[in-house]
């Protein structure tokens, strides 16, 4: 599996972990260290996943993870998050 780690947040901060497999199309999100979801990215496509963190500092994330695998990205307001991601 391909990792990937963003750090998000300012005051109220947060770790969302990707794990991807290539091989089987299985995403999983883990945030903070707890599987938020699991999912499958079809074939020939690429899967997009919304979701909004924080309690006090509140945030909208959208994964999405591109046809061939391997590349990421993740939006965080409605900007695209480019540092911070890490792999693992």
């Amino acid at each position: 599996m391909t990792g990937v780690i963003y750090r998000i947040g300012d005051k109220e901060k947060h770790q969302v972990e990707v794990d991807y497999s290539k091989w089987t199309g299985n995403i999983k999100l883990l945030l903070d260290g707890k599987e938020l979801t699991e999912a499958h990215r079809f074939l020939g496509g690429q899967r997009k996943l919304e979701f909004e963190i924080g309690n006090i500092e509140k945030h909208k994330v959208e994964l999405t993870v591109a046809t061939y695998g391997n590349k990421f990205e993740l939006r965080v307001d409605g900007k695209t998050e480019v540092a911070g991601g890490l792999s693992v």
